[in-house]
């Protein structure tokens, strides 16, 4: 109820997901302040149409290409790719070098301090769905996460998905930091296409 006040009291209608978008991952903490100030509609299509094309011509289209890509390999259960972590890493700092994703079951009593592992493959080992089963008939947790490590250039981040909601964030703290300096240096650049050139 005091969230719908909210955005009737700061006028925002048609635009009040936009801050939250895809696109506006792309905004500087400048921006983000401008943002924060825009009262009503009309104000945030003339922030909004500014901002776009600020960024270059296909700053929308190669926003959907990635936003495209983050749903289809990044989404868990009802959680869009597009509206998590691991896909705001890809949608703003592009494709990475690199990346691998495992399975574990968090096996500690509901501390989250120990965990079993367990990397696709058609060895015949264990599921994740057993390995949870086993853990709760152990009176353990058996909560079970999707890592995602993305690689880029002199930096790699995993990003742990709990894998029935789809929720994520970043435990390694230094990591967190970094990626968050590599945001606003990203948001800040001209953002390059990923399709290749014909």
């Amino acid at each position: 109820m005091v969230l719908v006040a909210l955005l009737f009291a700061t006028g925002l209608v048609k635009y009040q997901d936009w801050g939250t978008s895809p696109q506006a991952y792309f905004m500087t903490k400048a921006e983000r302040a401008q943002w924060a100030e825009v009262k009503g509609d009309a104000e945030a299509e003339q922030f909004i149409n500014k901002f776009v094309a600020s960024r270059g011509t296909d700053f929308a289209s190669e926003v959907d290409t990635r936003v495209a890509i983050a749903d289809k390999y990044l989404t868990i259960g009802k959680t869009k790719g597009s509206e998590s972590l691991r896909g705001k890493v890809i949608i703003l700092l592009g494709p990475p070098t690199s990346m691998s994703v495992s399975d574990r079951v968090e096996t500690g009593p509901h501390s989250g301090t120990a965990s079993m592992y367990m990397n696709a493959s058609a060895d015949g080992g264990p599921s994740m769905d057993d390995m949870a089963d086993a853990a709760r008939r152990e009176g353990l947790s058996g909560k079970k996460f999707r890592d995602y490590t993305f690689a880029y250039p002199g930096f790699s981040v995993t990003v742990a998905a709990d894998a029935n909601t789809g929720s994520d964030g970043i435990a390694d703290r230094s990591q967190a930091v970094e990626l968050e300096k590599r945001f606003e240096a990203a948001a800040a650049a001209p953002v390059v296409s990923t399709r290749p050139k014909q």
